[in-house]
This record gives structure tokens, C-alpha cells and sequence, in this order.
């Protein structure tokens, strides 16, 4: 439920502070196909670094696009170009220089608390990509602190036309069984279980 609501709302910038296993990896994939379908062009979804992305969303992206409306893969690239012209491709934000030059029709941050730099690499490198198309970008990621992701958050808690934020627990992934993180409340201290399952903002 919580997906389909970030999923249909219209903000060109839409930001998800989420617990662990809540789904936020599975909607933004969801999201870039979708814009991939509508709109040719190239599409990213940027982790912290390459290995992340890799690990993360590699291997399931393959299995959320049909077989049959792929043209090709490129598995040192980490990308995927569908019948229709469009690419989407996965980078880690550990070489800024990578991400210069290109024009995006999307964009998602991935675990973008835990992205060093994030200012300079936001204003200097990831923002201008998106010029040419005013790009959409979905900013995902489990709180780390008081941080950009912090600022960023409540930037979208604002009555803004641009940025709009959400926060949603590990508990609404109906997939996920309840013993499961009631027990993880019981193992973990108290600000460690709000940070990493509640999306809880702490020091």
C-alpha cells in the first residue's frame, strides 16, 4: 500500500526514509522501469559504490524485467537496454567522475545517507544530468544519523511543489514476519532497532 502511495504521487523529487527489508529497493527499481517504458532515455540508480549496486540490484533487476523486453546486457556495466531504446544503468558514487557528461531522464539514490560528499556530489555532479528533461529523482535510504539525509528529508516534509518525503517502518512490508523483527527488537539496543527497523532518525 505504502509503495503504490509514493508510486502515483507527482513530485519531480520524492524522498523515502524507510527500515530495513520495508521494500524501498523493490519500488525504486519498479519506478525506473516504469519511467524506462514511458519515456526513452537513460535511466541510473546510484549506490554508495559499485559493489552495492551490484549486489543489491543487479540480479533482481533481471528478474523484474520480462526476458522479452530486453534487447541487451552488459554485465561489467551493469546495465540493461530494453527493445524500446531505453538504458538503465547501475553506478556506485565512489568514482564522481563516472557520472559526469550524461543526461537522465530518472534517477535514484540508493542508501543515500550512507554516500560521502553528498553535497558537493549532488550540486557538482548528479543535479546537472538531470537539466536537459527535469529529470524525476527518488532518494532512498535507511536514516544514519543526523545527516544530508536528515536535511533532505525534511526538506520534503515542507508544503513543497518539488520535494515531497515519506517514512515507513520494516513493519509495513507485509512479507516480512512480525516474530521476526519483534525478536530483533529484543537482541538490539533501543536506538539501533528505531534507526535500522523503525527508519527513526538518531544520534
Amino acid at each position: 500500500k505504502w509503495q503504490y502511495e509514493v508510486y502515483k504521487d507527482t513530485h519531480r523529487f520524492r524522498i523515502i526514509c524507510s527500515g530495513r527489508r520495508s521494500g524501498k529497493s523493490v519500488l525504486s527499481r519498479l519506478i525506473v522501469l516504469d519511467w524506462a517504458l514511458k519515456n526513452i532515455g537513460n535511466y541510473w540508480i546510484v549506490s554508495p559504490n559499485y559493489k552495492q549496486s551490484k549486489m543489491i540490484h543487479w540480479h533482481e533487476l533481471q528478474k523484474e524485467i520480462p526476458f522479452n523486453w530486453i534487447a541487451k546486457k552488459n554485465e561489467v556495466e551493469l546495465s540493461i537496454t530494453l527493445r524500446n531504446g531505453s538504458i538503465i544503468e547501475l553506478k556506485g558514487a565512489e568514482n564522481p567522475d563516472s557520472l559526469r557528461g550524461t543526461k537522465l531522464r530518472g534517477l535514484v539514490i540508493d542508501e543515500i545517507a550512507s554516500i560521502r560528499n553528498w553535497e558537493w556530489l549532488w550540486s557538482e555532479v548528479l543535479r546537472p544530468t538531470l537539466t536537459d528533461y527535469e529529470a524525476p529523482v527518488i532518494f532512498i535510504s535507511t536514516p544514519k544519523g543526523y545527516n544530508h539525509f536528515y536535511d533532505l528529508y525534511q526538506s520534503g516534509q515542507t508544503q513543497s511543489d518539488l520535494y515531497k518525503s515519506w517514512r515507513f517502518t520494516s513493519y509495513q512490508n507485509p512479507y516480512i514476519p512480525k516474530g521476526e523483527l519483534d525478536n530483533a527488537k529484543q537482541e538490539l539496543t533501543d536506538d539501533t532497532f528505531a534507526q535500522e527497523y523503525l527508519a527513526d532518525f538518531r544520534k
